[in-house]
């Protein structure tokens, strides 16, 4: 950011959204892919990273639970909590 004489400057004029990115690391942890996509591919991308068996299976013996903020196309949004769990 850099200001002067009362105004400023540092991404004003960028369009800020949320974005989905799936990395793929090799065992050195370095990246090998990544892919970027919009939210109405997320389940088809998710999904097909778990069929080429990319990642290791969770261990849901205890449920996993992620904070998650749903926004509504009016811009409102809505906090929640996603619970990942055996059953």
């Amino acid at each position: 950011m850099v200001a002067g004489n009362s105004s400023g400057s540092g991404g004003w004029n960028r369009g800020w959204a949320t974005h989905n990115v799936l990395i793929a690391y090799d065992d050195n942890k370095v990246v090998k892919e990544f892919r970027h996509f919009y939210d109405n591919e997320l389940v088809t991308q998710l999904s097909a990273s778990v069929a080429q068996g990319q990642s290791e299976p969770l261990d849901l013996s205890v449920p996993i639970e992620l904070p998650v903020e749903h926004r509504h196309s009016s811009g409102r949004t809505s906090g929640g909590t996603f619970i990942l769990g055996a059953d």
